[in-house]
């Protein structure tokens, strides 16, 4: 069509310019002679000729053009058709306009069915078309009929889309095989040796004779090695792949490593372990996994953690409970490392957990003598609705030193500057920190407890003294106060409030406790703690004593060996402490391993959970974003109605009892 044009516009071309030299011809005879005729002849002839060797010209090399552009197209189509590589042309739309011979073959249908459908019906997902517009000259992750490709669109004038497939999959299997061969560092560590000499007779060295052998068997067994590389801790280099097979098993080692103890020594013989899922180098892998294995010696070991790529943490084991070491080496030296970093601060807040019991504000108390007796000005921060924190104060008024230092979490913000080192006791989950805000915002901060660690610290701590070991918090307290404070520094008053806490997570004594419990209890003692002084801490109110009553009324057992009371009437604060008392007093039933205590306050469901022994009320309550320890727990839902709250306890009891034991 575009010839025919040219050759029309040359002709009128010609034709005009013929008619304009004729009249011009015409114009020349009439005004001039015949010798000027012969010229102006001479110059119209060489005007036509010129115009004609011209256009014969331009003729040739249309028809050179035409013909080169034909046999291009020809070629091209030619080699698009036969071209190795699937190649379609889309629309604007993603219709199919055009394919190659590969292309169909690949989805299995002919050129002629395909023409006129949407590239997306071959795809598992759809695709914009318009989003090749983001990645002209780029690659897009398509998968084609199981197979997978990268695919490369190029625009074309008209709007539509050249696209080439470019076979993916060895490259895939490649990096999967990689991947499965990629080495992961694990890290295990023999619980209840290393910081206590006391475990260290024939029994004990006959057991730990035992384990490298077995840990060499069972790393073989996956195709990997394990080396000693210090006392009682030992390396672990697998192929990833392998770690599935590790997880399936819900690392079987463990229940293996106890086994061995079994009639040879008195207290069972433990290993934890910690592993990451990581991309990283063989440093980095090494790093994030000893955090993990961190992770679980803080939780009371006998137990492994798994840290995910995306940073969550699965945990398998912890069915023992803890055993309590003798030794009081790292108190001496967590008491130094602290004396440090207070000399260090301007100020020190220290704050417990919300809803806080005598353990948790014991300890503040503790914590804020060790701090005055360094001359650095201390802040506890708590809630001054909190019912145990009413009989404190009132014993605290006694010591003018005490008159400023309670605030709240609001007043306590003003106070945080870069200088300022924020302890935190009682507690390691940051959802039920007094103020979750305070710690987020603090650059400084140091971690005291005796729960389970249940998850990482967004603020990595200076120090992280966690002992699920030690019957409470006021214990660690108290060890570090009698490494650190001179005879006659701890006052009567703050005694008594610290011995109120040890007597309130032993239950007077009875349970949890070792000889670093009545050690502690003789340091307070020598300072004037009067028991019967700390035990009227605890008085209540004949409402509250109604309360507790009432949940004890309301008594269902689940699963044989269950306890589970629940009240779902809107509750007072002070009905919390009702409810622990009443699981602690539900645990003398018959046959009950396990109790746990349901009440309501405002739009939270508080749970509060014991153990007479056998069942891990901690890893329960974990599944539901609570915590605490082996036998004593606590979790709070939020958001959820009761009905809501106690199907999830049910579920997460189903749960542990049919596969944790």
């Amino acid at each position: 069509m575009k010839q025919t044009s040219y050759n029309k516009f040359r002709a009128g071309a010609f034709f005009a310019c013929t008619l304009v030299l004729l009249i011009l011809f015409s114009a020349i005879v009439v005004a001039m002679d015949a010798r000027f005729l012969v010229l102006c002849g001479c110059l119209v002839a060489l005007f036509v000729l010129v115009f004609v060797l011209f256009s014969l010209a331009a003729s040739r090399s249309a028809r050179r053009a035409r013909g080169e552009g034909e046999m291009t197209q020809s070629v091209s189509m030619d080699f698009l058709h036969a071209f190795s590589l699937p190649t379609l042309l889309l629309g604007e739309e993603g219709q199919i306009q055009w394919c190659n011979e590969a292309f169909s073959t690949l989805v299995g249908e002919g050129a002629s069915a395909i023409y006129g459908e949407n590239f997306n019906r071959f795809l598992p997902a759809d695709l914009p078309v318009n989003a090749f517009e983001k990645h002209e000259g780029g690659e897009i992750a398509v998968n084609v009929s199981g197979t997978s490709f990268d695919l490369l669109p190029h625009a074309t004038a008209g709007g539509s889309y050249i696209c080439v497939l470019i076979d993916q999959s060895e490259r895939e299997f490649l990096q999967n095989e990689l991947a499965r061969k990629n080495p992961a560092v694990l890290f295990l560590a023999v619980d209840n040796v290393s910081d206590d000499p006391a475990m260290s007779g024939a029994g004990y060295r006959t057991v730990l004779s035992r384990i490298y052998p077995l840990l060499e068997e069972w790393a073989q067994s996956l195709s990997g090695i394990v080396r000693e590389f210090g006392r009682d801790r030992y390396l672990v280099v697998l192929e990833e792949e392998k770690l599935e097979q590790v997880r399936e098993s819900k690392f079987e080692i463990l229940d293996r490593v106890r086994a061995l103890s079994d009639g040879v020594v008195e207290i069972p013989v433990t290993v934890s372990a910690g592993v990451a899922y990581l991309d990283g180098t063989l440093h980095e892998k090494e790093l994030a996994s000893y955090q993990a294995l961190d992770m679980a010696l803080q939780r009371g070991g006998d137990q492994a953690v798994f840290k995910d790529r995306d940073g969550t943490l699965e945990y398998f084991g912890g069915r023992t409970k803890t055993v309590q070491r003798r030794s009081r080496i790292k108190s001496r030296i967590i008491a130094g490392q602290l004396k440090n970093l207070v000399l260090a601060s301007e100020r020190v807040i220290v704050m417990g957990h919300a809803n806080a019991d005598h353990d948790s504000i014991g300890a503040c108390v503790g914590l804020a003598r060790f701090c005055m007796e360094l001359g650095r000005p201390v802040n506890i921060v708590a809630n001054p609705g909190d019912v145990n924190l009413k009989p404190i104060l009132k014993t605290l008024s006694a010591l003018p030193e005490y008159a400023d230092v309670f605030l709240d979490a609001a007043s306590a913000q003003d106070l945080v500057s870069p200088s300022t080192l924020l302890i935190v006791a009682d507690v390691n989950n940051v959802r039920t920190f007094e103020s979750a805000a305070l710690y987020e915002n603090s650059q400084n901060v140091v971690v005291i407890d005796h729960h389970r660690k249940s998850d990482e610290f967004i603020v990595t701590p200076k120090i992280a003294y966690i002992d699920p070991a030690c019957s409470s918090t006021c214990e660690m307290v108290s060890e570090i106060l009698e490494q650190s404070l001179s005879r006659g520094k701890l006052q009567k008053e703050e005694a008594e409030i610290l011995f109120a806490g040890i007597m309130l997570d032993t239950k007077q004594f009875t349970r949890n406790t070792g000889t670093r419990t009545f050690a502690a209890a003789q340091f307070l003692r020598d300072a004037d703690a009067n028991p019967t002084q700390a035990q009227r801490l605890f008085s209540t109110n004949l409402e509250t004593m109604l309360s507790e009553l009432d949940f004890e009324k309301n008594v269902v057992i689940y699963r044989d060996v269950i306890a589970i009371a629940a009240s779902d009437k809107p509750a007072r604060l002070a009905d919390k402490i009702a409810a622990s008392r009443a699981a602690d007093r539900l645990l003398n039933l018959e046959n009950v391993q396990a109790t746990f205590v349901l009440c309501r306050i405002d739009d939270c469901t508080h749970i509060s959970a014991r153990s007479a022994g056998k069942v891990n009320v901690q890893l329960i309550l974990e599944r539901l974003h609570g915590g605490g320890y082996f036998d004593a727990a606590g979790a709070q839902l939020k958001g959820l109605d009761f009905t809501g709250a106690l199907e999830l306890l049910k579920e997460s009891i189903d749960e542990y009892l049919n596969v944790d034991l």
